[in-house]
């Protein structure tokens, strides 16, 4: 082979070299670009989310759901609580201690307190805490609730909701009386506790 010949085969090999090289590259560069747009993430779409309604609408929804229990309807409520609970606690009260347990000149003694205070205590805490509402509630479909919320109450609130009888009671039961007059019918021990006491509405 001549001396030129060489030299045009060399020129032609270097070539086909340079330009598959620049093919590699350009192929490289439009598998990086394409990698890049479709591994990064897109904006994320809102338009299907749905803005979550704030406490405001929820009480006002709730509201239009439910009525806050009145005062004679609490009222009538309590009336049937103390005759059932108690009358069940003085029956059996009759037959441990006997009928000095209605007189005044009896000691006062550790299972009278117990069966009076400890036994009511837990008897309207489980009521609560399972049915958000006394047996007496029940009856007129009333229930106690968060006054924001209107969701159930943890038990430590309906603790400090009970304890907070107290104080309604001891200024001659103005605390119970604030209901009739309240713009949602809560007794200082509502206000205390944070709930209300509401009645739904009829279908």
């Amino acid at each position: 082979m001549q001396p030129f010949e060489l030299f045009l085969l060399a020129m032609s090999e270097l070539t086909l070299r340079s330009s598959g090289t620049a093919q590699k590259r350009a192929a490289l560069c439009h598998f990086s670009l394409t990698h890049h747009s479709s591994g990064s993430p897109s904006p994320p779409n809102n338009s299907n989310v749905r803005p979550q309604p704030s406490i405001l609408e929820r009480s006002k929804h709730m509201d239009s759901e439910n009525q806050y229990a009145g005062f004679w309807q609490r009222t009538l409520a309590t009336i049937i609580d103390s005759i059932w609970l108690y009358g069940i606690i003085y029956t059996i009260l009759w037959f441990l201690v006997g009928p000095d347990i209605f007189s005044g000149d009896a000691s006062y003694t550790m299972t009278q307190f117990t069966f009076e205070w400890v036994i009511p205590l837990i008897v309207v805490m489980a009521f609560w805490i399972i049915k958000s509402a006394t047996p007496g509630k029940m009856v007129f479909r009333m229930k106690i609730v968060d006054a924001e919320t209107f969701q159930p109450i943890s038990p430590a609130r309906l603790l400090v909701r009970y304890l907070a009888y107290f104080v309604s009671m001891f200024p001659l039961f103005l605390g119970f009386l604030w209901v009739a007059w309240d713009k949602k019918k809560q007794g200082w021990h509502d206000k205390i506790a944070r709930t209300v006491v509401v009645r739904a509405k009829q279908a």
